[in-house]
């Protein structure tokens, strides 16, 4: 219980310590013992105050980024404790930061002898391999990742795909995609495999061969639709995708080669059919759902005609939407009452996106909705302070409700962040002037009002 104790004391005495260093650097350093905590901090035993005060003040130097220095007070811990896995490992990670790479697969090697196949000294031995292109060692290491969790295997794909050995690369990925389902990031790296590999011919033929054997894997048909549109053999493709239908009725991803396949051939009903079971289906990742969504706006865009299916998938409250996307697709249309909705969810969920935050509150204005557009404003400026179209917003917004005194105060700010802008200039210059007429001032309003005149005239 004693030795806990001490051990809780010093980290808080570490933590009053980083008090004194840029809040940048304590949220680094705070991580680092944090990470201890993860890589168990108990494991350095029994260990003397001495050994303890200078393990962590290598944490606090590694947090300030002096990376020598924390060597040197993991040096002193190591004469204590040379068979400190820890210390080692964390000698490891100082060395790798500083890029001194061959002490740092040393060191972490050392480390994995003394704490077999951990995770963590894993990972860290991995990156440094990768960084010196070592990709034949950081194959091993990663094959010893996987057996902490075979997401690793992406990893091992990626590093066979850097060796050329592509069949290798497709087999991690079948894998995975058998264990956890397809994902978009496996099925570009797949694509980029099948682009990088040259005898496109041979690899179609392997795989109707294997459906031959086995028609029942459902990997082995995608891989084939996947190639197929690489080759841009587009009827194959969609052959393809009828035979895994046909072979797997439950197999939702048949129909992104569907939908592409109807279309080309202008069976409209089907087409849309096959992209709603996407854009419903569990099977399918969002982004892929994304992709799948806009094709169909895109298609709409083209052929007015089909608009109304658009629609009937849209409001499928079945089917997985992406607020940004359709909010930037009816603003293009120039349907404002439907793009606004989609604008205030897409804001929503990522209030730091400077596109969906002008929009909407630009929108907002168009739609009289000026409170809601003050609230729009006051939460976009907090996060972008010099963005004088938000200050200018806020201004027409106050303008119209009567908030005379507000609506200068923002005006004023905005007018400060005007950089070679003269059209944003003379149209702060005019809702000064509004500003000033609203409370009275009718000397001030027509000079401003001559100042947007004088501006205006550079913009033509």
């Amino acid at each position: 219980m004693h030795h806990h104790f001490k051990n809780k004391t010093l980290k808080i005495l570490v933590c009053i310590c980083l008090l004194f260093v840029c809040p940048l650097q304590i949220v680094r350093a705070q991580d680092d013992i944090i990470n201890m905590e993860d890589a168990n901090v108990d494991d350095l035993g029994n260990v003397s105050d001495d050994f303890q005060e200078n393990f962590f003040e290598a944490l606090k130097q590694k947090g300030i980024e002096n990376y020598e220095r924390a060597i040197s007070a993991l040096q002193t811990c190591l004469k204590m404790q040379p068979e400190s896995a820890i210390v080692h490992f964390e000698m490891g990670k100082n060395f790798n930061h500083l890029k001194k790479y061959t002490e740092a697969e040393e060191r972490l090697e050392k480390a994995l002898s003394l704490k077999t196949d951990d995770e963590d000294i894993l990972k860290e031995l991995y990156d440094v391999q990768f960084s010196q292109e070592n990709f034949e060692a950081a194959t091993l290491t990663v094959q010893k990742l996987i057996k902490s969790d075979i997401i690793y295997k992406e990893d091992l794909a990626k590093l066979y795909q850097r060796t050329q050995e592509y069949d290798k690369a497709l087999e991690q990925l079948d894998e995975l995609d058998e264990e956890q389902g397809s994902s978009y990031y496996r099925a570009n790296l797949r694509r980029i495999i099948y682009r990088q590999s040259d005898n496109k011919v041979a690899q179609a033929k392997a795989l109707e061969n294997r459906i031959g054997i086995d028609p029942d894997n459902l990997q082995n048909y995608l891989n084939l639709i996947f190639i197929y549109s690489e080759m841009n053999a587009n009827e194959k493709a969609f052959q393809t995708a009828l035979r895994l239908q046909k072979a797997k009725p439950d197999a939702d991803l048949a129909h992104m080669a569907l939908y592409k396949g109807y279309l080309d051939k202008g069976d409209v009903p089907q087409a849309i059919a096959s992209m709603k079971i996407v854009l419903q289906s569990n099977q399918v990742d969002k982004e892929t759902k994304g992709k799948v969504l806009k094709d169909l706006m895109q298609y709409s865009t083209e052929n007015p005609n089909v608009s109304g299916e658009l629609e009937s998938v849209i409001n499928d409250s079945k089917s997985t939407k992406d607020p940004k996307t359709l909010a930037l697709f009816y603003l293009k249309q120039g349907d404002k009452s439907k793009a606004l909705p989609y604008f205030e969810e897409a804001f929503e969920n990522d209030a730091a996106d400077y596109e969906m935050l002008k929009n909407l509150a630009l929108l907002q204005i168009d739609a009289q909705q000026f409170e809601n557009a003050i609230a729009t404003t006051d939460k976009g400026l907090a996060i972008f302070p010099s963005q004088p179209l938000l200050y200018l917003a806020q201004g027409v917004a106050y303008n119209n409700i009567s908030a005379f005194e507000k609506a200068l105060k923002s005006l004023d700010f905005g007018i400060d962040y005007v950089i070679d802008d003269p059209k944003m200039e003379a149209d702060i210059f005019s809702q000064i002037s509004i500003a000033h007429k609203g409370l009275g001032n009718n000397t001030k309003a027509l000079e401003f009002e001559q100042r947007a005149a004088k501006v205006s005239k550079q913009t033509q």
